[in-house]
């Protein structure tokens, strides 16, 4: 992803960059891209500039414990280590348990936003965030919340 920052700009590319959240996978991106990086626009999962409390108390504890912030892999096993606790202590922890449990999963607080629900498949039903690079960093640019984008189909 960076290289193709990189020589996109090296032969004058003036086209708008786009993203998806593998380039949220891992912070050498930006180290990589640099300036080159501002005015990416990508589909991640972690919105970093949220005010949700969940959001904050997670971005803090993750910098504080590893010394840098959290990329959207981090949160989101952050947040299915949430779920798979939450399910095992309402509903209980064999194998059925958890899967019957993860359907009923509904409007849960994760880091990486709302989680509406699962299919039939255990495919989550949640918004999509849009970050862009500015000075270096992703901040939010929009979030995709129409259940006919964001809803997987069932079997």
């Amino acid at each position: 992803g960076a290289q193709i920052i990189l020589q996109a700009d090296e032969i004058g590319l003036t086209a708008q960059m786009l993203g998806t959240e593998g380039v949220d996978s891992t912070m050498q991106f930006l180290k990589v891209a640099g300036e080159k990086a501002d005015g990416l626009v990508i589909t991640t999962n972690l919105n970093r500039d949220s005010e949700r409390a969940e959001v904050q108390s997670f971005m803090k504890a993750f910098t504080a414990e590893y010394g840098y912030a959290p990329d959207m892999v981090g949160a989101s096993v952050f947040d299915a280590f949430m779920v798979l606790e939450y399910v095992m202590k309402n509903y209980g922890t064999s194998p059925q348990e958890i899967q019957q449990g993860l359907y009923k999963v509904k409007d849960f607080p994760a880091v990486t936003g709302i989680i509406k629900g699962y299919n039939e498949l255990g495919e989550v039903t949640k918004s999509v965030q849009v970050q862009k690079v500015v000075n270096g960093e992703f901040h939010y640019f929009a979030e995709i919340t129409d259940p006919e984008v964001v809803t997987p189909p069932n079997l």
